[in-house]
């Protein structure tokens, strides 16, 4: 009896270890699958969640991507739809230019299949952009379109990765790659989160992937790796960035700098950050270094945006921003010249080659109508220069106007831009009987922080540094709507330029200028072939010359005797005397 329970008892164990070990290994093998689609699968390109991989997952997988916040449902549902794509009603009015700022993220979004009505769609295509779930919002927050990092930390396992010291740059496990070592390369391989190097030999790269000069090496049994050494500005793996470069240039397509916030005083998300592995401009792209993108976080513009921009985090929301880089200044840069007909006293110009001009127009109390009185010059977007002896009058401010951007002096333009005097300053010193010190600055009327627009006929002209030198005889040019003859009673219709070179000091003096005094705040510019010269109505107009490809202000129009008398050179205001006073008055 007691042999018969013996068996029994262990028929009965046997039984107990047989289903206990079907359950744990059902268990193991649920737990492992669902740890994989939802952990390893994103790194084989399957993981994405339902809508946007145009399958529904799995059953067993649900209560995983529930328990992660993915949107789940029993329906099954076809690809996601393009970023570009809209009611027919809505599509006709898009530009292609809004097309691409749209599709700037492919990210792993959940995506939503009702449409709403057309007045909500340019919220939906600004939602996409910026990366939320338009049918996720409430209370006016917007919520993440990707899976949250709130969860556990144990639900997925970290894989191991290495960083290089050298060049920060994150390699996964496994992952191989080149750096430079004292006057050494070495080939590195991370294994388990460490590093491990060896110097190897290495050739010059049969096609060099180095940018702004910098020199290619390849692995010579590694052929696919590849280095660079780059020129001392620098730096990125293929030299792409310049680490001196202070603003861009024109949208900032070019920019190659290492500005990293945006104009909410947000820091910029490395462009490798993972994140934004599907999203449409990151560090994975196989052209991120001809687009200025890689493992760094600096401000772009791969799309030919209106500006450099970045993507950024808000709390859990991914999403993008413009960049606070500083613009370069484009003064003294203008249009390509046009052929120019010449005439007595100078050549008929177009504003473009002169977009620094402006035209200054005054009303009297007693004679009805607008007055030209005298030229002037754009120096930044608030502020025109113009001669202080222009103003003895004393006008008031509601008295003057300003016009930019008018080829023809009396006639208005589509694209001008017309200003009310906000205050004007004549210089304190400025003396009317030699016309010493003989320099005004105005200020331009205007409720935005920017006064003048710049256009291709709208643009400053720079002023000089302290240390600019010219020499003698260096040819310049002047503009105005002044008279074409001495005793003309007539201004020009339409705006002049003629060609001037500076005079020696020593051919500026009261010998040459009908015994008249001279300052050092002068100086004399006229045309040796006595053909060009200003006259009256050019006064307060700008003497420019080119400076590496730069239009600098070196005069302001001021007095003469007569107009393009033979051996007798113009006068004119040299501004270089009067920088610090200039910046002064522009901070009052």
């Amino acid at each position: 009896m007691r042999g018969e329970n013996s068996s029994w008892v262990v028929a009965l164990r046997s039984a107990l270890k047989l289903i206990i070990t079907f359950v744990c290994h059902a268990l193991i093998t649920e737990y492992l699958k669902t740890t994989f689609w939802a952990c390893f699968a994103p790194q084989l390109g399957q993981g994405l969640p339902p809508r946007q991989s145009g399958r529904q997952p799995p059953a067993w997988t649900i209560p995983y991507m529930l328990r992660k916040g993915w949107d789940v449902d029993s329906t099954p549902h076809g690809p996601a739809p393009s970023a570009r794509s809209t009611s027919s009603s809505g599509a006709a009015s898009r530009t292609e230019r809004s097309e691409q700022r749209h599709r700037k993220h492919k990210s792993r979004l959940v995506w939503k299949e009702n449409h709403q009505d057309n007045t909500e769609e340019k919220k939906q295509k600004d939602n996409l952009r910026f990366g939320t779930d338009v049918e996720n919002t409430q209370n006016g927050r917007q919520t993440p379109m990707f899976p949250s990092s709130g969860g556990s930390n144990h639900d997925c396992p970290v894989p191991a990765i290495c960083t290089d010291n050298s060049s920060t740059e994150i390699y996964q496990h496994r992952g191989t790659w080149l750096r430079l070592s004292g006057s050494k390369i070495e080939y590195c391989r991370c294994n388990s989160g460490r590093s491990h190097c060896h110097t190897v030999p290495v050739r010059v790269c049969t096609r060099n992937k180095c940018y702004n000069g910098g020199q290619c090496s390849q692995a010579y049994y590694s052929p696919q790796l590849f280095i660079c050494q780059c020129h001392q500005r620098f730096s990125g793996k293929q030299c792409e960035i310049d680490t001196e470069v202070k603003c861009y240039k024109d949208t900032g397509v070019t920019y190659r700098g290492t500005w990293s916030m945006t104009e909410s005083g947000t820091e910029c998300l490395n462009w490798n950050s993972d994140g934004l592995v599907n999203w449409m401009y990151s560090g994975q792209r196989e052209d991120a270094a001809e687009l200025g993108l890689g493992n760094h976080n600096y401000c772009r513009n791969p799309d030919n945006d209106s500006k450099p921009w970045c993507h950024v985090l808000r709390g859990n929301q991914l999403t993008w921003e413009y960049c606070n880089v500083p613009t370069c200044s484009t003064c003294g840069l203008r249009q390509r010249r046009v052929r120019q007909y010449r005439i007595k006293g100078g050549s008929y110009a177009d504003i473009a080659a002169h977009p620094w001009q402006a035209a200054i127009f005054v009303k009297y109390h007693r004679v009805p109508g607008e007055h030209f009185l005298c030229g002037g010059i754009l120096i930044s977007s608030c502020w025109v220069l113009s001669a202080a002896h222009c103003f003895e009058e004393g006008f008031s401010t509601n008295q003057l106007k300003i016009v930019l951007g008018r080829t023809s002096r009396a006639t208005p333009e589509e694209n001008e831009q017309k200003f009310q005097v906000k205050n004007y300053t004549v210089h304190q010193r400025f003396d009317s009987e030699n016309f010493n010190n003989d320099i005004a600055l105005l200020r331009l009327n205007s409720d935005a922080e920017e006064c003048a627009v710049e256009t291709a006929t709208v643009r400053t002209a720079c002023l000089p540094t302290p240390e600019l030198q010219l020499p003698d005889w260096t040819e310049c040019e002047i503009s105005g709507y002044g008279r074409n003859e001495e005793f003309s009673p007539f201004y020009s219709e339409n705006l002049k330029e003629g060609h001037v070179r500076l005079f020696p000091a020593s051919r500026c003096t009261a010998q040459y200028l009908d015994n008249r005094t001279v300052t050092d705040n002068m100086l004399c510019a006229g045309d040796t072939r006595n053909l060009d010269d200003a006259c009256k109505g050019d006064s307060g107009g700008p003497l420019v010359c080119m400076k590496d490809d730069r239009m600098y202000l070196i005069g302001i129009i001021s007095w003469g005797i007569g107009c393009g008398r033979k051996d007798i050179p113009g006068v004119y205001t040299n501004v270089t005397r009067y920088l610090d006073w200039i910046q002064d008055t522009m901070k009052l």
